[in-house]
């Protein structure tokens, strides 16, 4: 398990002898609530020694409602909301943000900015519809190049955010982008590990909604490996047919990578205030801690 002090330094009076001064430990294994030190330079073992705290070496994941609230009370709690595009994610970000002063990051709207000038460089408008243009669809040559591409970007990101995350020293959340699920397990493993991971799950009658509006307004997507053509179908078919599992392939991996689910019909209700949506995240947690 990765300590839940990375990127938040340790200090110690312990020195190696090569280096005679005294080091830092930002990560290693932690077995209960200790986390064993390491010289930076050559990690050479130092020490083992208590962690801050049981709450924060513990992470986000499997919190009771009642840690939930300590951590909301102490100005602690670290968020990372996934799902579908259009299911509330942004809303409810920003909500947290100006309501009770989360700090935010945003993933897609950093990407965005970050590849404005390959987007500008290509010929394709800036925002998200300079994106999808760029990005191409599936049966098209550069679909794939530009995927990867897309994908380290989102990958870098990301993982730059987690570190912004732990770093502060006030709630925090995240606002992922619907491929999530495709970036690469160190990644994935540390938002998990950092972060209470909420998913707005999205109902069938939304996925059928999904599907319609991908078509008349498309959006950059992600799609792996989850576009097979069959031998006597164009492009569009396939697209068409293909969509529909991909969106219930992203389903299954958001349910499998969340801590627990908001419904979006919740999520994306603007009537809805943004107190009972935390009501209902905290309501989707176990009463008490797991022993």
């Amino acid at each position: 398990m990765i300590c839940s002090f990375l990127y938040v330094s340790i200090s110690t009076k312990n020195s190696c002898v090569k280096h005679e001064k005294t080091r830092t430990c930002t990560f290693l294994e932690r077995k209960s609530d200790v986390c064993r030190l390491v010289c930076r330079p050559c990690c050479t073992p130092l020490t083992l020694v208590a962690c801050e705290s049981s709450k924060t070496a513990r992470g986000h994941a499997n919190l009771s409602r009642g840690e939930f609230d300590q951590l909301w009370k102490e100005n602690q709690l670290r968020i990372c909301l996934i799902g579908m595009s259009n299911c509330g994610k942004t809303m409810r970000s920003l909500q947290l943000a100006q309501r009770f002063g989360f700090e935010r990051y945003c993933v897609d709207d950093n990407i965005e900015q970050h590849i404005s000038s390959l987007l500008q460089r290509s010929g394709y408008p800036s925002g998200i519809e300079g994106v999808a243009k760029w990005m191409g669809y599936p049966f098209e040559e550069r679909f794939y190049r530009n995927q990867e591409i897309y994908l380290e970007y989102e990958n870098k990101l990301t993982y730059e955010a987690v570190s912004t995350a732990r770093a502060t020293n006030r709630s925090f959340v995240l606002d992922t982008t619907g491929s999530v699920i495709y970036l690469e397990k160190k990644t994935r493993d540390i938002i998990s590990d950092t972060f209470l991971v909420v998913h707005l799950e999205a109902s069938e009658d939304m996925l059928q909604e999904m599907i319609r509006l991908y078509f008349e307004a498309p959006k950059p997507v992600i799609w792996g490996d989850s576009f097979q053509p069959l031998g006597n179908e164009d492009g569009l078919t396939a697209l068409k047919r293909c969509y529909p599992q991909l969106l219930r392939y992203r389903l299954k991996r958001y349910q499998q990578f969340a801590h627990c689910s908001v419904p979006a019909s919740v999520a994306m209700n603007s009537a809805v205030p943004v107190e009972i949506f935390v009501e209902r995240l905290r309501a989707c947690l176990p009463p008490q801690a797991a022993h």
